[in-house]
């Protein structure tokens, strides 16, 4: 696993931290809100899609998209594999249709036994997907479909796990927050940007540096950011950009590897000036269950 970010910063060097903190106020300069959401409830803080990129569902599918080679896959990150046989997985059935994701207790243990004794509970049947933002991500998991609601399975507060080997690449399951360390509850949103740093280079602000300059000077190895340059994602919400900055990361603890064109559909809902899709998009039931390969 790979060490907590805390730890790994004692190992750059005050210029290299410097220049990370002045990237950060780039990026973040660039965003386009703060993306909290309604009623100072949880959120995403980073950047936003805009303009006149291409339309998401012209994008290629996620399983299409994964090296069909093990050893290729494996060059970037296990993350994007495919589950072992007779690994627990989690199936959200939606009015959109059915996804499946991984989920990853060696990563994120508390985050993943929160979240799946919340589904074993029945706890994610009937809420909707209340914050859709198209070539962003998807948001669900509030009871009360405000953004303001949710709670961890035991009440108590559910602690960070960010920095630990899973990245904000296109379709991974991550935990919103309040913008507060440790502050994640039964709130989660899968990414669905096609692109890196969708819109910002539209905001004028970050002109000066290219994408490519961008993933080179957030410490990311080599595969890592060729994959985020391949099939898009939001690294900005990863712990490595988050260095310096005073703002939490958020905690990866899974990956859509089923049922990506129902994510590509939720993400392409009509949705009012405070990101709620117009028409529901509901859970109708998500359960656990042993991943079998065909």
């Amino acid at each position: 696993m790979q060490q907590p970010v805390q730890q790994s910063t004692q190992q750059r060097s005050p210029e290299q931290l410097q220049a990370q903190r002045r990237l950060w106020l780039i990026i973040a300069a660039a965003v386009l809100g703060a993306l909290l959401l309604i009623g100072g409830g949880v959120g995403i803080f980073c950047c936003v899609a805009c303009g006149d990129e291409e339309p998401v569902e012209d994008q290629p599918g996620y399983v299409e998209t994964i090296p069909s080679d093990e050893d290729a896959a494996a060059d970037f990150t296990d993350q994007l594999a495919l589950p072992e046989n007779g690994e627990e997985i989690a199936v959200f059935e939606t009015t959109a249709g059915t996804f499946r994701m991984r989920l990853f207790p060696g990563n994120a243990p508390e985050t993943v036994e929160n979240f799946t004794n919340l589904v074993r509970s029945g706890y994610y049947d009937g809420i909707t997907f209340h914050r859709v933002i198209k070539g962003f991500m998807i948001q669900s998991g509030d009871p009360t479909g405000t953004g303001a609601g949710g709670d961890t399975f035991t009440g108590e507060p559910l602690k960070d796990e960010y920095g630990n080997g899973l990245y904000h690449f296109r379709y991974a399951v991550s935990m919103a927050n309040t913008g507060m360390p440790d502050s994640g509850s039964s709130q989660f949103f899968i990414v669905q940007a096609n692109t890196v740093f969708a819109g910002m280079d539209e905001s004028g602000k970050v002109n000066e540096l290219t994408v490519d300059q961008l993933i080179t000077q957030l410490y990311y190895d080599e595969g890592v950011a060729n994959f985020y340059r391949l099939f898009g994602g939001t690294p900005t919400l990863d712990a490595e950009c988050r260095v310096g900055s005073g703002i939490p990361a958020h905690t990866v603890f899974g990956q859509v590897f089923e049922g990506a064109e129902v994510i590509d559909t939720i993400a392409n809902t009509q949705t009012d000036a405070n990101d709620k899709p117009l028409e529901d998009v509901v859970i109708t039931r998500a359960y656990l269950d042993t991943y079998t390969a065909e």
